[in-house]
């Protein structure tokens, strides 16, 4: 399904740039997936865009559109050439070994960079913050306790004001782009802390700054005309220091994900699938400051342009096949669930979404009700405490139910965690309210 949906995005994408001359009509338009996994994802893509290479409304695009899956890992690469055999033989893709970390690119670049699940999987630092006055720690670990038979893995805290260490263990200067971070992070530690809620730990990617200037410069560059679509697990900056959060904000997979959402990262290192929520406001932060738009950020869900169904045998024969193969259903209970799953994929707000472009490239039109507007308050943070009894009042006055809250985190995000079809149809509404009022700019009684 998701892969139907983005190839509907990348239909809409080149007949919009198209139009507005952004696509000369011999231009390739390229859609450059970092980090490809098992190569499936291509392949759904892949496999829709053909099977409409003769329809009216698809004939232009399918013969002037490549897939390149840009894959570090060797073995991946193998994997994908195999799985997108027949559309590598047929023009139609590639396999290019690729860093996302440092991309790069040859020639103009015409087309969208798309990430699926790649940033939460950049390896971080975990800093321990104890309160506004004392002293923020990083965290480290013993790497020889990671080879050992120990259960128990030991935990060193090194406040950051006796200094930082490279990966070497020389000392040296604390990256400015972590301190730039850290600093935009005071208010929602203030909060934190006047909510009792401290300690928090803080996870910091320190090739994302890297990753989004190569972005950026890729986009940028005079001739080239692209967009990134970023979809990953995490949110707003509030959502990634909540304690309280549904899961923990690093956890990793045991095989077979037996071992789903535990926090216990360091057991069994190479044979457990570690991943740590992204930021969206740092990532916007960064895009901004290397002169990227940010077009949309909301929920995964607005990537189906509404025109997507699947009433079509095919796709139905399609949606059986996995449910079949991948969850083990038989086939007469995957016929009843395949008739749900569209329903199912329009509702859930599971992973985020974010578009980044240049100035010279339009926004998608995605209609999502838990989109954020990309030039409000709501997309960074709200600066100051929220009243929990104030907030009932001005959501009855703007006849919003009181109740609504309730769902505020308790560093005042209401995003976080949200899964209720009720609560997104009102986003909007309680975002605009609280960026609205003046009381919440002022100190109040912090929400607890």
């Amino acid at each position: 399904m998701f892969g139907w949906a983005l190839a509907e995005r990348i239909r809409e994408t080149v007949t919009r740039w198209s139009a507005l001359g952004l696509l000369a009509p011999t231009d390739t338009f390229t859609f450059l997936e970092l980090g490809g996994g098992d190569g499936c994802l291509a392949c759904d893509v892949l496999d829709y865009v053909s099977a409409r290479a003769t329809d009216s409304e698809w004939d232009q695009i399918a013969t002037r559109f490549e897939y390149v899956i840009g894959e570090l890992s060797p073995s991946l690469r193998q994997l994908q050439e195999q799985i997108l055999e027949e559309h590598i033989g047929a023009g139609r893709a590639r396999v290019v070994e690729c860093d996302a970390r440092q991309l790069s690119w040859q020639g103009p670049f015409k087309g969208l960079v798309f990430c699926n699940e790649l940033i939460d999987a950049f390896p971080v630092e975990k800093l321990r913050v104890r309160g506004q006055a004392e002293a923020i720690s990083r965290v480290h670990v013993d790497r020889d306790a990671l080879d050992s038979e120990a259960s128990v893995v030991a935990e060193t805290l090194v406040p950051l004001s006796e200094g930082w260490q490279d990966d070497n263990g020389i000392a040296a200067d604390l990256p400015t782009e972590l301190a730039e971070y850290l600093r935009g992070l005071q208010p929602l530690i203030a909060d934190l802390e006047a909510c009792g809620l401290l300690p928090v730990d803080v996870y910091w990617p320190p090739s994302l700054p890297t990753f989004v200037e190569s972005l950026a410069k890729l986009l940028s560059t005079e001739g080239n005309v692209g967009a990134a679509l970023l979809v990953d697990y995490g949110g707003t900056s509030r959502h990634v220091l909540d304690p309280r959060s549904v899961a923990p904000h690093m956890r990793s997979y045991g095989p077979d994900r037996k071992l789903a959402h535990t926090s216990d990262v360091y057991s069994d290192s190479g044979f457990r699938d570690i991943t740590c929520d992204v930021d969206f406001t740092e990532l916007a932060r960064l895009a901004r400051h290397h002169s990227l738009e940010v077009g949309f950020f909301g929920h995964q869900v607005a990537i189906d342009p509404g025109t997507l169904v699947i009433s079509e045998t095919e796709k139905v024969d399609a949606i059986l096949s996995r449910l079949t193969r991948e969850n083990g259903y038989a086939p007469g209970v995957a016929r009843l669930a395949a008739s749900h799953v569209l329903k199912r994929f329009r509702r859930a707000p599971c992973f985020w979404m974010m578009w980044l472009s240049a100035a010279h490239v339009p926004s998608p039109n995605m209609n999502c009700a838990a989109a954020l507007q990309p030039g409000g308050n709501a997309l960074f943070t709200l600066a100051s405490s929220v009243d929990r009894e104030q907030l009932e009042c001005e959501l009855m006055r703007a006849g919003q139910p009181p109740e609504l809250a309730c769902r505020l985190k308790p560093c005042g995000d209401i995003a976080a965690d949200m899964s209720d079809a009720g609560v997104l149809e009102r986003y909007h509404a309680v975002m605009g309210l609280l960026e609205s009022c003046d009381w919440l700019r002022s100190p109040g009684t912090v929400c607890t």
